[in-house]
Formats: C-alpha cells, sequence, structure tokens
C-alpha cells in the first residue's frame, strides 16, 4: 500500500469513529427524552409512581406498571403545572414532578451515570478519570449491572449533589467509546 492509500484510509476510520459517537450521543439523548405513558412498565414507572404517591395523587401500588390510575395522576400534575394534559410522562413533566436522574437514577444515561460515578471516584487526572470509567465498564460486563455497581461502591450516589466535571464527562465518553470497540456491545 502506497503513503497515500494509507492516508485515505486512516481518515476513512477517523471519520468511521466521529459518527460512531455521534450516533451513540444522539441515541443517549434521545434515550434521555422519550415518554413513559400506558403500558409502559419497568423501573421508570415505579419511580414515577413513587413520586406520585409523595405527593399525594396516586394511591395504587407502586409495581411499576403503567396503569389508568398512573396516567390519571400524571394528568393531574401536569394540569397543576400548565402542561398539555397527555397522562405522557415526557421530560417537561419528569421536571416539574422534581425526577431527575439524580433522584431517580434509572432516567440517567449510562454515559452520565458513569461520569456521576467517576467524579464520586475523586479522581484528579484525566488519565485517572479514564482508567477508572474503564474499570467501571469492565466490572459492570461481567459480573454486575451499572446500577449493582453504583449501589455497592458508592453508597452516597443520591446523596452526593455535585454535579460531574466536563472533564468526567469526556472520561466517561471515550471510555464508553473504547469498551464499545472492545466489546461491541455496551452493558
Amino acid at each position: 500500500m502506497n503513503r497515500r492509500t494509507k492516508k485515505m484510509w486512516h481518515l476513512v476510520i477517523l471519520l468511521a469513529v466521529d459518527l460512531a459517537m455521534l450516533v451513540l450521543i444522539a441515541s443517549l439523548c434521545t434515550a434521555k427524552t422519550q415518554a413513559v405513558f400506558l403500558g409502559c412498565n419497568g423501573e421508570r414507572v415505579a419511580a414515577i409512581q413513587r413520586k406520585l404517591t409523595e405527593s399525594n395523587l396516586y394511591n395504587g401500588l407502586c409495581d411499576g406498571e403503567y396503569c389508568i390510575e398512573t396516567r390519571s395522576a400524571v394528568k393531574k400534575i401536569q394540569q397543576e403545572n400548565g402542561i398539555q394534559s397527555s397522562g405522557e410522562t415526557d421530560f417537561e413533566t419528569l421536571c416539574a414532578m422534581g425526577i431527575t436522574s439524580r433522584t431517580a437514577p434509572c432516567f440517567a444515561s449510562e454515559v452520565e451515570l458513569l461520569a456521576r460515578c467517576i467524579q464520586q471516584s475523586n479522581c484528579q487526572t484525566y488519565p485517572q478519570m479514564l482508567e477508572k470509567g474503564t474499570e467501571i465498564l469492565t466490572a459492570t460486563k461481567t459480573s454486575e449491572t451499572l446500577g449493582q455497581y453504583i449501589s455497592s461502591s458508592f453508597p452516597d450516589f443520591l446523596r452526593n449533589s455535585d454535579e460531574p466535571s466536563s472533564l468526567a464527562y469526556t472520561a466517561a465518553l471515550q471510555a464508553t467509546r473504547l469498551f464499545l470497540q472492545q466489546t461491541d456491545r455496551l452493558f
């Protein structure tokens, strides 16, 4: 292969990596804005139901099933806050309810959770942050989910209100990118 061909392949690879990062970031942003609605189930619904129960708007079970009663309670919150009363729990409704990735980590993207873990690890330099992010991803890939890792390694995770620094986010994104390249998957 001549020098010009090598440069061309190098450029193609760099563009492919950049495109992969854009797709990853876009998918994480989309995941954060997806609505939760009638028929959905899981931890996100249970978190919504717990918050509605705290607000005395929901008396049902916090079982993670987005039922008619959950929808009605969400509509009440929307009406009280001047939000279009759709019964779907979108980003605006979550904010009105006080649900954030800090109060309910199930609403955070993996990159945000990883950045928060890196921040709480008190790493001082970017290489340390990147190493910690890689360590966490490796641990969660082989033995635990990220949520289990967080609860066992960072018991004060929810009480710590410090936002991750931009360096922690950068390290989390880079660690995730390297992890994806090595494993072809995330979690």
